[in-house]
């Protein structure tokens, strides 16, 4: 079975065509029915008009990563994500209230050093939801999401004088649509806390955000 995986390439729809796990150099202009996971050669989800992204971003040689592609991840301008990524093995680093300071102070830091905005978070013991928005053409979610964890990363295990992983590798990621509800999102991110019975209330839980609410 031929796999494929999309890109835009001079502003229009092109399907590639992988061999394996190697990024075949044939690219056809064609309308794509289905979006098939690469690795695996699995069909993952009907690809309506409407789905299609408009504004995939490309590496240099004018193809996204093997690993976005394989995912099905793109980054549009303007567009919003449903961001979810646990801890490593989940330790319960944020149990720990200096650690999560940490981690919140590096948020705004993200934002300007990746033209994005986090437009509702909440930091759990051991996970991070977050509502982003990528402002502006250029930002990727995945450098944006990578270099919040590795950052972290750093402070945490400088700050406690450790070496070793404080994430998992991976990352969840869900585009919104643009008739979702973005502030029932929000309260949905936010009450996190909630349904964890951390707190009785949201005003007593310090680790999130949200410009909605």
């Amino acid at each position: 079975m031929r796999m494929y995986g999309y890109a835009v390439l001079s502003g229009r729809f092109h399907r590639l065509v992988f061999v394996g796990r190697s990024l075949g150099r044939q690219i056809y202009q064609a309308d794509v029915d289905v979006l098939v996971c690469g690795a695996l050669g699995r069909l993952q989800r009907p690809c309506r008009p409407k789905d299609r992204p408009t504004g995939l971003l490309v590496n240099k040689e004018g193809f996204m990563s093997w690993n976005d592609l394989r995912v099905g991840r793109y980054s549009q301008a303007q567009g919003e994500y449903l961001i979810t990524f646990n801890t490593h093995d989940r330790a319960a680093f944020f149990n720990n209230y200096e650690l999560a300071c940490l981690f919140c102070q590096r948020i705004a830091l993200n934002e300007l050093q990746h033209q994005c905005t986090w437009l509702t978070w909440v930091l759990m013991p051991d996970h991070f939801h977050g509502l982003l928005r990528l402002d502006k053409a250029g930002a990727d979610l995945s450098k944006v999401v990578g270099s919040l964890k590795g950052a972290t990363a750093y402070v945490i295990n400088q700050h406690l004088n450790r070496t070793g992983k404080v994430w998992q590798s991976s990352f969840h990621d869900r585009a919104l649509r643009a008739e979702e509800d973005r502030i029932g999102i929000a309260r949905y991110i936010v009450a996190n806390p909630l349904r964890k019975d951390l707190v009785i209330s949201v005003k007593d839980y310090p680790f999130w955000d949200s410009v909605y609410l």
